[in-house]
This record gives C-alpha cells, sequence and structure tokens, in this order.
C-alpha cells in the first residue's frame, strides 16, 4: 500500500526526536512488521532486516526483535540487492519504481525456489 512507503523513514525521523527529548529512553521494535509481506523468502526478508538496523541502529534504535542468528552483514548483502533494499527502506528511487521493483525481485525469487523444489534440488526455504 503505497500509504505505506515511507514509514521507515518516518520511524527513523520519530527515533531521533524521542531520542532528542526523552534522553534516557530506549527504542524498540519488531522487524517482521517490515517484511511479513514476503513470508517464504527467507534470505530477501533478513536481508531487508539488516538493511532496517543498518538505518535504525545510528537513528536510535536500541533494541529489535529479529531472528539475529540469521540476519546477513550489511555489507555482505549482494550489492543489488543492498542498493534495491535501501531504496525501499529509505524511500526513493531516480525513477520512483522501488517498491514495483522489490515486488519483481521476490516473485522472481519465490519461481526460482519453487523450481528448485519442483525438481528435488533443495528449495526447501528455512
Amino acid at each position: 500500500m503505497s500509504e505505506h512507503d515511507n514509514y521507515c523513514v518516518e520511524f527513523f525521523d520519530a527515533a531521533k526526536v524521542i531520542k532528542k527529548e526523552c534522553q534516557g529512553c530506549h527504542i524498540s521494535g519488531g522487524l517482521s512488521n517490515l517484511s511479513f509481506g514476503f513470508r517464504g523468502l527467507h534470505e530477501l526478508r533478513e536481508a531487508m532486516h539488516s538493511v532496517f538496523l543498518y538505518h535504525a541502529i545510528p537513528a536510535g534504535m536500541d533494541m529489535g526483535i529479529v531472528n539475529a542468528g540469521n540476519l546477513p552483514i550489511y555489507d555482505t548483502i549482494p550489492e543489488t540487492l543492498r542498493n534495491l533494499l535501501n531504496e525501499v527502506i529509505l524511500n526513493k528511487s531516480p525513477n520512483n519504481d522501488h517498491v514495483q521493483r522489490v515486488i519483481d525481485y521476490a516473485e522472481e525469487e519465490k519461481e526460482r525456489l519453487d523450481a528448485l523444489k519442483a525438481a528435488g534440488k533443495g528449495g526447501v526455504v528455512k
């Protein structure tokens, strides 16, 4: 939903204000809210969480509800995917097409995983 596109940016902005105005407070959140629409695409979801945290921690987020053991290090996310997720998280891209491109990426990834599973070559998602 397009009205949700700027939620991450608004979270970062709010965290900065809260940290400034309410010194000593802590900010936490559940990252699955960010990526629930991509259920079954664990690598995409985990990369999305990593990119979100990359921006949220400097903005003031102290705690996150996330499966930290599966989170990739920001710099290890393939550059193309990392750039796309940054565009989605920050809600800006040169052509303003980032939401559709991440949806297309997810559809292609699901098709790839389904094909692997059908061929008996894994494809079982974590």
